[in-house]
């Protein structure tokens, strides 16, 4: 009764994981009429790297991969989120990877660095796309959604 979760276009923007980040769609840009200054998805991908003027196209893995940095990075403003999910991920990875419950519980040091090596461009992809993904084993974002509201009156 007391607690209420509010969405934000933040928020509901990350719907655009489920339909955007499908196989047959990560070669398909959308029209970012909210920013004319955007670049489109072919623009950005591509735009030189600084590995010996290769384009990001040809550093990245996978369409799907250069696809949702596009999407952080262009579209939603969002430039360092990819980076931080895979430090997330690799923090969770970490975690289930101690031996006992008990060593899990141990608080560690703020400095404490995770093997964000050890988690792939593609790991980092499909977390985003089972965040919103009704059938994955954990869409926490879109719980939160169903959850939540846009706007809300009190009084």
């Amino acid at each position: 009764d007391r607690v209420f979760l509010l969405c934000g276009n933040r928020d509901m923007n990350k719907l655009r994981f489920m339909s955007e980040l499908h196989d047959a769609e990560v070669n398909t840009s959308t029209d970012i009429y909210w920013d004319p200054k955007a670049p489109t998805l072919s623009e950005y991908r591509s735009r030189p790297t600084t590995n010996n003027n290769q384009s990001l196209a040809d550093s990245i893995s996978s369409a799907a991969v250069s696809k949702l940095k596009w999407m952080l990075e262009c579209t939603m403003g969002s430039q360092t989120t990819f980076e931080t999910r895979r430090m997330e991920l690799a923090m969770l990875k970490d975690t289930t990877a101690c031996s006992s419950e008990e060593d899990r519980d141990l608080p560690r040091p703020v400095s404490s660095t995770f093997a964000t090596s050890n988690v792939t461009d593609e790991e980092v992809v499909q977390s985003f796309r089972d965040s919103v993904d009704p059938s994955s084993d954990d869409p926490w974002m879109l719980e939160y959604l169903r959850y939540g509201q846009l706007m809300l009156i009190i009084g």
